[in-house]
């Protein structure tokens, strides 16, 4: 039917214009006997705490740290890959990286990490973004790699690396 797809202005459809792949993970999901694992030693550490210490204060300042600290883990993330770069937004905001930024592209059986350091270093996966995948490692790989190569391929690119390496 004409128009399902979005027609522009000539009434054509553009089949070759990229457009952004966005999706969503939560771990938590993936695994709910950890997920329950977690949450019960998450309650036991602040029990713990409050009959160590004797105070219902700490057990709840240790609930709520606790707390905090796998709160991603179940809320998860919202990851969206575009021509302008990389992002995930999570519980604690967005992270980007732009395609100029990304040196090396290192993919797991999780996820892909984009980092902006040429080997995966430890400090690449503190200074990089990671992407995880949610049953599309195909449609993510092929994404992410494509706008790679235009990136590497746009003028200026190799100039601006020297810039920053040196």
């Amino acid at each position: 039917m004409p128009g399902d797809r979005g027609p522009d202005r000539d009434g054509d459809v553009a089949a070759d214009e990229p457009h952004d792949l966005v999706w969503s993970v939560r771990p938590c999901a993936r695994n709910p006997l950890l997920a329950v694992a977690v949450a019960l030693f998450v309650l036991g550490m602040s029990l713990a705490v409050d009959v160590l210490f004797g105070s219902v204060w700490w057990g709840a300042l240790a609930l709520l740290l606790l707390a905090v600290s796998v709160a991603p883990y179940y809320v998860g993330a919202t990851y969206v890959v575009s021509e302008a770069g990389a992002a995930a937004a999570g519980l604690f905001g967005t992270h980007r990286r732009r395609w100029a930024e990304v040196k090396g592209c290192f993919p797991d059986a999780e996820g892909v990490l984009l980092s902006p350091l040429a080997r995966p270093t430890r400090l690449a996966y503190t200074r990089g973004l990671y992407l995880r995948f949610a049953d599309n490692r195909d449609e993510v790989m092929a994404r992410v790699e494509a706008f790679l190569e235009q990136a590497a391929a746009e003028p200026g690119a190799a100039a601006s690396a020297e810039r920053t390496d040196g």
